[in-house]
């Protein structure tokens, strides 16, 4: 679960929640090797791991004064495997990148409102279960980011268009479990006894303000 930022490139990446973060040399070979396996490249691990020295060349060419979009560096990434003969994989990042954004708008989350008595829709966010997972699960930046991003991933390819908070926080204590991480949400109340679920109605995940 450790994700350290690479020491060699001193970079800063603004997420799409506007907050900022170094650049992580682990997290790039991760999107390299997705986009290369997707590509049907020979081996994505060995590939992605000379790709990933020269993306990090032309970001130092290339080193903005500010934290860098985390757009732009899709597109950067993108360029790179354009410019090196990897056109396919590249084109499978930016349909990605399209699909998912697309998949993003098409969800809203329902929680309930207690002074309207009643549900109320926002927009799917991300960002939301980020912070649901430092805050109520006490999990570090680069963890909640990771454990967020399958979240995000099991409940846009459940093809609902609107899903509850308790169905959020669900996936993300199902997801906990799987990575051997305790939720707070599971406490034990005797010893030999099984943990408490946490009631039907979230402490928050994901609720927007």
């Amino acid at each position: 679960m450790n994700d350290e930022p690479t020491p060699s490139v001193h970079l800063c990446i603004r997420k799409r929640d506007g907050k900022v973060e170094p650049f992580s040399r682990s997290k790039l070979l991760r999107c390299l090797t997705r986009a290369l396996h997707e590509a049907c490249d020979p081996d994505p691990p060995a590939t992605a791991e000379a790709l990933a020295e020269a993306v990090i060349h032309f970001l130092d060419l290339n080193r903005p004064t500010n934290a860098i979009l985390s757009v732009r560096m899709r597109e950067s990434i993108e360029a790179v495997l354009s410019q090196t003969g990897y056109g396919p994989a590249s084109e499978v990042l930016r349909h990605h990148a399209r699909f998912r954004e697309q998949q993003r708008r098409q969800v809203s989350v329902a929680y309930f409102h207690p002074r309207r008595n009643r549900f109320v829709n926002r927009r799917w966010s991300k960002s939301a279960v980020v912070a649901a997972l430092q805050n109520e699960h006490q999990l570090g930046v680069p963890t909640a980011r990771l454990v967020a991003g399958i979240v995000e991933t099991a409940i846009l390819r459940c093809g609902l268009r609107v899903v509850t908070t308790g169905m959020i926080e669900h996936t993300i204590i199902s997801e906990l479990l799987a990575w051997g991480l305790v939720p707070s949400a599971l406490t034990v109340t005797r010893p030999g006894r099984s943990s408490n679920m946490p009631a039907q109605q979230p402490r928050g995940a994901a609720r927007p303000d």
